[in-house]
């Protein structure tokens, strides 16, 4: 327990579960008593800016206030210029989570999840642009988690298994027609 920081990266496609894994990873815990309480956030990285100068800082330090879990989905967005430089309020949000992150690393859980991973090319792998954005975020994430993409036979069962819940009979003769659709859209560079 000592010195360990609570703060990691979910990386994977859109849909993988990261988001359902960051509130099971505060679950339990909250359960094993290492987090005070379970109030959970989930914001996209561009929510942690203000709306006009000197905003910025006082919003990242009341959301680290007031939750224990903090879930910063698409943190890139945090940190995305259009001309490659970052902005005022980007810069001034990343400043204080890294203060954040110092000062609440042990009592709080910090994930930040995004595009990326081990089969993205380098152009798309927008976490790398959050990581480069500044040294010290990097050097503040304990642990990255990999969400691989669901195969066509898993996307079989995911399809079966929303329609049963949507209370639908679907036929299970048209498994093959939708394993090879399936196979065919995982491919596509926007598949989530």
């Amino acid at each position: 327990t000592g010195g360990f920081h609570n703060v990691h990266m979910l990386i994977g496609a859109p849909g993988t579960a990261k988001t359902t894994v960051a509130q099971y990873m505060g679950t339990m815990m909250q359960e094993e008593k290492l987090l005070a309480g379970k109030k959970f956030i989930s914001i996209n990285g561009s929510e942690l800016k203000g709306m006009f100068v000197g905003h910025t800082a006082p919003k990242v330090k009341k959301i680290f206030a007031e939750n224990d879990i903090i879930f910063i989905d698409e943190a890139y967005s945090l940190c995305s210029a259009s001309n490659g430089e970052m902005d005022t309020y980007s810069q001034e949000a990343i400043a204080q989570l890294i203060i954040e992150l110092e000062a609440h690393g042990m009592d709080r859980l910090v994930l930040f999840a995004g595009y990326g991973g081990k089969n993205v090319s380098e152009k798309d792998n927008k976490m790398n642009e959050f990581l480069k954005s500044n040294p010290g975020i990097r050097s503040r994430i304990n642990s990255t988690i990999f969400f691989d993409s669901y195969t066509a036979e898993q996307m079989v069962e995911i399809f079966y298994r929303q329609a049963d819940m949507a209370g639908y009979k679907a036929d299970r003769k048209a498994a093959e027609d939708i394993k090879n659709y399936f196979a065919t859209r995982i491919n596509d560079r926007d598949f989530g």
